[in-house]
């Protein structure tokens, strides 16, 4: 007799096609971070496989219609592979998996450009989707029935059964499961635990100056230099992460000869990552919110003057200035920077050279060689003065010039790293050169950490991500480890104590690190990008809790914070609640809640366009919160001047990553560009952002001004039904 194919057989070789691109990432990563297969990983090969199968699932539908079928299929396989190595790219970079509301960034250029079109292993991307699209190609060549209704139930029921799967707390939530049953998981997740924070509540740490000085006063004129270095880690130093038996791929070696001829802190806590979150804290002596919500930099941008670190010194008889490397307006620090009391703020416009330059600004090199002309003119001013500094070229895709040769990979982590270190020694050598540190307190510390150690637990790389950079420098020439640990909000005191000025008023928390205290205390850090609050106790416990509190490990602490194999156990959450209370304390600010917020996206005046820039990003990053009943009016009103020529513009409104608004077109010289809409929220609206930038600049001596570049944020006049956005206006004259 005949045989018939088995039924199921086409299924079963769709689903091993289908499979090819989640299990090829897969695979990678645990090659690139060097894991060693472990129990946890069989829930998310069985997560890949569940999905892999939905998607055959359809793919067997579609292929029954021959006309357009095979097409439409073909390109939903695509699809799926392209998606799978941008979760792949995602993970690699940030340690956790893509959300669904990524998809809007596919219709964002700037992300098209600077990350869809720059992947780390864009031969296996296109061996993996040709692969797996010619396979696809020449199996539906032939027509096709294929049984979909049993095995979809499959599918489904496999999937209810990795999203009940217990998480392992050991194990990386990449490596068990996949990023859209992840999602679903989010999704039905119990809802936070940390409710709304007491309104007295301005500060979330108290001053704690009872310590003893181990460093002599300075005088009280003299300068202070702080440079913020972006997303450099403590364990780049090799003297530093050699005390904590820790290993590093990346090293710093010019910052670590810097070290060794001043004050280093072996345990230096960054709270969480983004820079805005780092910066505040650093500059305002407070926590930032340690669960992922609108950041306080633009929840305070817009309102009254602040109580910053600048505002206390300009009042001492300081000028303060702060430079960085990026645009000003991304993250609104056109708005922040003045009021936190700098009397000068400037981003990249302000400077006229570089040897390379992307959207985020100048490379690093350039960057600290004309910090030298400014701190030169503030040397001749005759007055005492306050500058910070942040470079942009460490921040990924990495700003470094193409030509550089180190010996990290080029267009890795490390190789940016290096550039940075050159140039920051530059910068130190030429200050001593001058005599400018003779009466000059400097301090190097960074804004986040994104040091991860491929092959080590993943509990300690989260942990590791905690692990930021303090070396300080003062004229007497104070040298040595400190290990007594210390944090980013302790900055502005510290500052402060060593200068005598620490009884003026001011409200900043933390401890001196300038002092040496008998007891310990909590410290506290967040991560936005893995989901998770960490901390250690004054008695000594450490813990790590997912943002909602539903899930906690803990252990208590043998050894320093930063050493490798934290071996941590299942927790109830009620038995680490001085963490849960920490992290709601760090969601209160100085300012009381206001029933109406109105934030300027873009500072008045005009903005230089450089023609030799791909896109100029122009404003962006805020990341509001809008609540539930509330609207956002955003109201832009621009006009292009120059002697001639034209660029493209382009504005979005980004709703939890997911763009929802976008509006393109070409300004000439002296057109008027005016965009005017409301968003509506029915629910609390998080993660919101609105975005302008330019390409294609055409001309010299172009700039853009804004007349009104603003988002207003007040309680709706009429219930609202339904989330959504209407325009009012969008046109050019």
């Amino acid at each position: 007799m005949p045989s018939h194919p088995t039924p199921w057989r086409p299924l079963a070789v769709l689903t091993g096609i289908a499979s090819l691109p989640p299990l090829v990432v897969r695979l990678l990563l645990m090659i690139d971070h060097r894991l060693a297969p472990k129990f946890g990983d069989l829930a998310g090969l069985t997560a890949d496989l569940s999905l892999s199968l939905m998607v055959a699932s359809g793919i067997g539908v579609l292929v029954r219609y021959s006309a357009w079928g095979r097409w439409v299929s073909i390109g939903l396989l695509g699809l799926w592979s392209l998606v799978n190595f941008a979760n792949y790219e995602h993970i690699r970079e940030l340690g956790s998996m893509v959300a669904f509301a990524y998809a809007g960034y596919l219709a964002d250029p700037v992300f098209v450009r600077g990350s869809a079109l720059a992947p780390s292993r864009p031969l296996m991307l296109i061996v993996v989707t040709l692969a797996s699209c010619l396979a696809l190609w020449g199996w539906s060549r032939k027509p096709r029935h294929v049984h979909v209704l049993w095995f979809l139930v499959v599918a489904l029921t496999v999937a209810a059964l990795v999203v009940a799967w217990p998480a392992d707390p050991h194990t990386a939530a990449w490596r068990q499961s996949n990023f859209v049953l992840a999602q679903i998981s989010e999704l039905s997740a119990a809802s936070t635990r940390l409710g709304s924070p007491p309104s007295a509540i301005q500060r979330a740490v108290s001053m704690d100056l009872d310590g003893e000085l181990f460093v002599e006063a300075l005088p009280k004129d003299t300068n202070v230099l702080l440079v913020i270095l972006e997303g450099v880690s403590g364990a780049y130093l090799p003297s530093l992460r050699d005390r904590h038996g820790a290993e590093s791929s990346i090293e710093m070696r010019e910052l670590d000869r810097i070290a060794a001829g001043g004050l280093a802190w072996s345990s230096f806590v960054a709270h969480q990552r983004q820079t805005n979150r780092g910066e505040y804290a650093i500059l305002c002596g407070d926590y930032p919110k340690l669960i992922t919500s609108e950041p306080k930099m633009t929840e305070l941008a817009g309102s009254t003057d602040l109580d910053c670190l600048p505002a206390v010194l300009t009042v001492s008889g300081r000028s303060a200035t702060y430079l960085q490397a990026a645009p000003m307006a991304f993250m609104v620090k056109d708005q922040f920077m003045p009021q936190a009391g700098f009397e000068r703020s400037l981003g990249d416009t302000w400077f006229d050279r570089y040897y390379h330059r992307n959207q985020w600004g100048i490379d690093d090199l350039s960057f600290f060689e004309q910090s030298l002309g400014m701190i030169a003119e503030l040397e001749d001013d005759g007055r005492p003065w306050f500058v910070t500094l942040l470079n942009v070229g460490t921040h990924h895709p990495f700003n470094t010039p193409p030509d550089f040769e180190g010996s990290s990979p080029h267009g890795s982590p490390g190789w940016a790293m290096e550039y940075l270190d050159r140039a920051v020694g530059l910068f130190i050598s030429r200050l001593e050169e001058w005599g400018a540190l003779d009466n000059t307190l400097v301090v190097i510390t960074s804004d986040e950490s994104r040091e991860v150690v491929p092959g080590d637990s993943d509990i300690s790389n989260s942990i590791r991500q905690a692990w930021g950079l303090l070396v300080v420098l003062e004229p007497r020439g104070t040298s040595g480890v400190v290990d007594e640990p210390a944090m980013q909000l302790d900055l502005p005191i510290s500052v402060l104590d060593v200068l005598g000025l620490a009884e003026g008023p001011h409200g900043f928390g933390g401890r001196s690190v300038f002092r040496r205290y008998p007891e310990p205390r909590e410290l506290l850090w967040g991560n936005t990008h893995l989901g998770l609050v960490g901390g250690l106790s004054a008695a000594g416990q450490l813990a790590l809790c997912t943002e909602s509190f539903g899930s906690c490990v803990a252990k208590q602490l043998e050894g320093s914070l930063f050493s490798p194999a934290k071996d941590m156990s299942p927790v109830d959450p009620d038995e680490v609640a001085w963490l849960r209370l920490g992290a709601q304390a760090s969601l209160a600010t100085q300012v009381s809640s206001r029933p109406a917020r109105d934030l300027p996206l873009a500072a008045p005046g005009s903005i230089p366009l450089d023609p030799n820039t791909a896109e100029q990003f122009i404003f962006g990053g805020q990341f509001l919160t809008v609540p539930a009943g509330s609207e956002a009016d955003i109201d832009i009103e621009a006009e292009l001047s120059g002697d001639r020529g034209s660029v493209e513009f382009h504005h979005d409104f980004i709703a939890g990553r997911r763009q929802v608004y976008l509006r393109s077109g070409r300004l000439g010289v002296g057109d008027t560009l005016r965009i005017r809409y409301t968003v509506s929220a029915a629910t609390l609206l998080d993660q919101l952002e609105s975005r302008f930038w330019v390409e294609e600049i055409e001309g010299h001596d172009l700039e853009i001004s804004f007349r009104s570049a603003r988002v207003t944020i007040r309680p709706s006049a009429e219930e609202v039904a339904q989330s959504g956005i209407v325009e009012h206006l969008f046109v050019i004259e």
